[in-house]
């Protein structure tokens, strides 16, 4: 390997070592904007999954009373104002009430956040529902009795941006590097 080093001239070394200099700083910044885009988009998508869900929780808590039937609950939640990939879920004693039950229900509340939601705390986790990245809060509704609201936020347009962006930037980077 040595030997074939010495072979090239200065000016192909220079070149090479400015090649893989650009590919390395190209590869650093690459990796420094996708975290911290990343991270932004994330945050950014967590603040306003908290407002829809104290928002809508507040609006359920208000709306529902002991006397609430199967279909003044269904009207509640079809009337929250939701986003796009927010789904909201009522729990009201045994029975469960979905906005979407095909994209959120029951079944896909993870046990750790029914757990700490049925003892009285507010909780937040991101999971994965049906493959697709997510935020889902929970929360005790106080005056009435037995009774939660959770609500599903999917993150799988974040998850695009992110994957589009990371192609740019190899594509920029490998460009850079050429051109270097």
């Amino acid at each position: 390997m040595r030997r074939r080093w010495e072979r090239l001239g200065l000016r192909a070394r220079v070149s090479l070592l400015f090649a893989l200099g650009g590919l390395l700083l190209s590869a650093i910044i690459a990796v420094a904007t996708l975290g911290f885009t990343r991270q932004n988009l994330l945050d950014e998508r967590e603040e306003l999954a908290f407002q829809s869900f104290t928002g809508n929780g507040l609006r359920v808590q208000r709306q529902l009373t002991e006397e609430s039937d199967q279909a003044a609950i269904d009207t509640i939640i079809s009337s929250l104002p939701t986003a796009r990939n927010n789904y909201p879920l009522l729990r009201v004693g045994d029975a469960w009430f979905a906005g979407s039950s095909l994209q959120f229900n029951e079944d896909k509340v993870p046990a750790s956040l029914r757990a700490v939601v049925e003892a009285g705390n507010a909780g937040r986790m991101r999971v994965s529902i049906d493959d697709i990245p997510a935020i889902v809060s929970g929360i005790t509704l106080p005056d009435e009795a037995d009774a939660a609201y959770y609500e599903a936020v999917l993150l799988n347009d974040v998850e695009d941006t992110l994957n589009s962006l990371g192609f740019i930037l190899l594509d920029t980077g490998l460009v850079t590097t050429l051109l270097a």
